[in-house]
Parts: structure tokens; C-alpha cells; sequence
């Protein structure tokens, strides 16, 4: 359930902000496709690339999940 929330969270922060998966990938130093990835669920996400998200977005990693 946590997983579900913090994945629709990322994409709704990144549509929001009318950022590209491109835009998020390239400052994570990742391709777009493992964004893609991430964002769908179909990878995991470490507890470091979680701290790069919220970074990246400027938020507490607790606003994202």
C-alpha cells in the first residue's frame, strides 16, 4: 500500500511541476527507461534513489510516501 502511494506521488509531483521522466532520469544520473521503471513499480527503489527523489523535488522523503 505504502509502495502504491509513494509511486503515484512521484508521478504526480513530476506532472505537476511538468517535469519529464527525461528531466527526473538525467539528474539521478539513470536512463529514462529505469525512471519509467521506477516510477511503474517494476523496479525497486532504494532507500538512496528515494533520497535523491526527494532532493531532486525538494521534498522530506515522508511528503513522498
Amino acid at each position: 500500500m505504502m509502495m502504491t502511494k509513494l509511486l503515484t506521488n512521484l508521478k504526480n509531483l513530476r506532472e505537476l511541476r511538468r517535469i519529464s521522466q527525461e528531466a527526473v532520469a538525467f539528474n539521478l544520473k539513470i536512463t529514462q527507461s529505469t525512471y519509467a521503471k521506477i516510477e511503474s513499480g517494476k523496479t525497486k527503489l532504494s532507500v538512496e534513489r528515494l533520497q535523491a527523489l526527494a532532493d531532486y523535488f525538494q521534498v522530506d522523503v515522508r511528503d513522498l510516501m
